[in-house]
């Protein structure tokens, strides 16, 4: 654990002000215990375990206004972007970030088939071929021009195709029939 063991955890209780809390990125610092938790120590200041980093923007903007949260889910402060923490920090919250934003990218539709409003796909990712049913179409299957797509499947997966017209023929008209 290091320098920072013996460092008590400070209380919320006097500081939420309710306010948006801007963080000095040059006195934030992130490390994982020995258990792999991510735990950060803002200089002078506090210190906390079970850190979690939830983008403000994880679409367009995933670098910037990165807001860390501790394990109950009360927000330490925003990061103005991630360039400003040292290297070992953001490479934590990065890791922290794909983990909560798993975002697999579809590289091919082999299978898209409709039923009462119900969507079965078959789809190569970069993570592999994935199966997975998407119920409805207006909610679950998002268009982001210009040719961005995002998909919610029925157990909350969300998948992406980030262009596609990069897709191969045979997909792209699969997928323009729920676009």
């Amino acid at each position: 654990m290091g320098e920072h063991q013996d460092r008590a955890e400070i209380p919320f209780d006097e500081r939420d002000t309710g306010e948006v809390r801007v963080l000095d990125a040059s006195r934030v610092r992130l490390f994982r215990t020995p258990e792999g938790i991510p735990r950060a120590v803002i200089e002078d200041d506090l210190c906390c375990l079970h850190v979690k980093a939830h983008c403000s923007f994880p679409l367009s903007n995933p670098d910037e206004y990165v807001s860390l949260r501790d394990g109950a889910n009360r927000e330490l402060g925003l990061i103005e972007h991630l360039n400003h923490l040292d290297h070992a920090s953001r490479r934590i919250v990065e890791e922290e970030i794909e983990r909560r934003y798993f975002l697999p990218e579809i590289t091919a539709v082999y299978r898209l088939e409709g039923h009462f409003g119900t969507y079965d796909w078959e789809v190569e990712t970069d993570r592999g071929r994935r199966s997975f049913l998407v119920r409805g179409r207006s909610e679950k299957i998002v268009y982001m021009p210009p040719r961005h797509v995002i998909i919610t499947d029925v157990l909350g997966n969300r998948y992406q195709v980030s262009d596609y017209s990069r897709l191969d023929r045979r997909s792209m008209l699969l997928l323009y029939k729920v676009l």
